[in-house]
């Protein structure tokens, strides 16, 4: 789930960038004191599809984010709430409200929220390292001898 948050939060970002840079040229190019050479119909045309997918794509990805974001602070997902599972019941009551999302952060991103809180490995695509993967999936990683052959990984 991390790289495609990662994926949505680039891809927003670049959307908001794109928009920005084609909104400072049509306003630059406005005012009455700048030069601005007329465009051809082909850069005309470039620039109006610049600034339409960066809408769409923008729009598109930020719902994207903020469902996502509302899926990892609560702990929640959309088949859960169709079915009325309740996650709360599953919450540490040893948290506030504050750490919790700390924690369901950190099951997104990796790391110990209670030591390190935000680390700036969270916005880089690489491993996620949990605290304590066995008890967060349910399984027990040390108990599964590892494939020797590829006959053997093809039936893992």
């Amino acid at each position: 789930m991390k790289f495609f948050w990662l994926f949505l939060m680039y891809t927003f970002l670049t959307c908001v960038w794109g928009g920005l840079l084609v909104l400072g040229r049509f306003l630059h190019c406005a005012s009455s004191t700048a030069a601005c050479p007329a465009p051809s119909a082909v850069g005309a045309l470039g620039i109006v599809q610049c600034a339409i997918i960066a809408v769409l794509f923008g729009l598109f990805t930020g719902c994207l984010m903020g469902d996502q974001l509302n899926i990892a602070l609560t702990n929640q997902t959309q088949v859960d709430r169709v079915k009325g599972i309740d996650h709360d019941a599953h919450l540490n009551p040893e948290l506030d409200g504050r750490l919790q999302v700390w924690h369901n952060l950190a099951e997104v991103f990796g790391g110990d929220p209670a030591r390190e809180g935000f680390r700036l490995a969270w916005l880089v695509p690489t491993a996620i390292h949990y605290k304590d993967p066995e008890r967060l999936t349910g399984y027990c990683f040390r108990d599964l001898p590892k494939p020797r052959t590829q006959a053997e990984m093809e039936m893992v």
